[in-house]
């Protein structure tokens, strides 16, 4: 249900103070951990969650902003994941219970969760134990507690407290640098050690909430990284010179632009569109959030490929940044899932409305 525009956040303003906090914390090379103090001191963690757990009770769009941000400048994920975890979790926990404890204890910075739920299946319960392997997961390095599915009696939801002796966090070489991904072996965790978020119908629920919200964060992190490059590759074309002119004044060069911030405008309209579906929770919303991350992914790409294409041979040198974004966006496609597994999830959707 919509809240009151009073009770909403001017979104222009959180916009400005988390960019603010951001170049200056990259400028000023802040360390991980004090930035993620600064962000839990901010009440970023709770923006999503329910007042009634804590929270700010804000809709998705201004998470989207701090997702947008954040790509903007290359961050880490550990704040995806909590805040992912946080979002779809809160509503479903029982009060004060030790999971709701350890909720409130994430919204304060004061754990780290990492988020296991889009590969929980290859980890599976014999015996008791917890067996198996999690691929390319964010930050797993620095999380207090692992949140997974696991189907043991039913669906569920559960948290694993770290460091744990019978878990393994394998670190890494990955493309993008600007991400820590880490393997993480389960071998033989006791499911008596962990705690219980959710389980049966609630679980399922929770599992699809977390995917589409993960799904959306994905695309705004996409959209934040594209227009960043996008800005920075059209200021250096208004700089650069050739035959006595700045090269945007060519009209291929413009043609070339006009095209990327076309497809950038599109891919903001999506997200806006399915973050609001997300929030009211209308329609096929989940098929919206894969279809978002799918089309941002792709303009990402598309527009960070151009971007050195368009900067020349400065492009393609390590100094400069264009790489980077890149590989984000490269490796963003693939981290989850494939682009054409997404597209194979959508189609019955695109077919249903393609049909009405």
């Amino acid at each position: 249900m919509s809240r009151p525009p009073e009770e909403l956040l001017d979104l222009g303003e959180l916009r400005d103070s988390a960019r603010r906090l951001l170049t200056d914390s990259r400028e000023r090379a802040t360390s991980a951990g004090e930035l993620w103090q600064t962000i839990a001191s901010l009440g970023w963690l709770g923006i999503g969650v329910t007042q009634v757990r804590g929270g700010l009770d804000q809709p998705f769009s201004a998470l989207a902003v701090l997702y947008e941000e954040l790509g903007r400048v290359l961050a880490p994920h550990a704040f995806i994941a909590s805040s992912v975890c946080l979002h779809s979790l809160a509503g479903v926990v029982e009060e004060r219970t030790a999971a709701d404890g350890l909720l409130h204890r994430a919204m304060r910075g004061e754990v780290i969760l990492a988020d296991l739920t889009a590969a929980g299946a290859s980890v599976q319960v014999h015996g008791g134990l917890l067996q198996g392997i999690v691929f390319n997961v964010f930050d797993a390095d620095r999380a207090t507690h692992l949140v997974l599915r696991v189907d043991h009696e039913g669906p569920q939801i559960i948290g694993v407290p770290m460091p744990h002796a019978a878990i393994a966090i394998v670190c890494r070489a990955a493309w993008d640098e600007s991400r820590v991904v880490a393997d993480v072996h389960f071998n033989g965790v006791d499911v008596q050690d962990t705690l219980t978020f959710a389980a049966g119908s609630a679980a399922l629920a929770a599992a699809s909430a977390m995917a589409a919200h993960r799904d959306l964060a994905m695309a705004c992190d996409a959209l934040g990284g594209a227009e960043a490059v996008f800005a920075a590759t059209l200021q250096y074309l208004q700089t650069r010179q050739q035959f006595n002119r700045p090269i945007a004044s060519f009209q291929a060069i413009k043609h070339r632009c006009a095209d990327l911030a076309a497809s950038l405008a599109g891919a903001r309209a999506l997200t806006v569109a399915a973050g609001r579906q997300f929030t009211e929770q209308e329609g096929d919303w989940r098929s919206a959030a894969s279809a978002c991350r799918l089309y941002g992914g792709s303009v990402y790409r598309e527009v960070s490929e151009e971007a050195i294409q368009l900067h020349g041979g400065i492009g393609f040198t390590w100094e400069h940044h264009c790489h980077r974004h890149l590989k984000r966006s490269r490796c963003s496609d693939v981290l989850g899932g494939l682009p054409d597994q997404r597209r194979d999830a959508i189609a019955p959707a695109l077919f249903r409305g393609a049909r009405h």
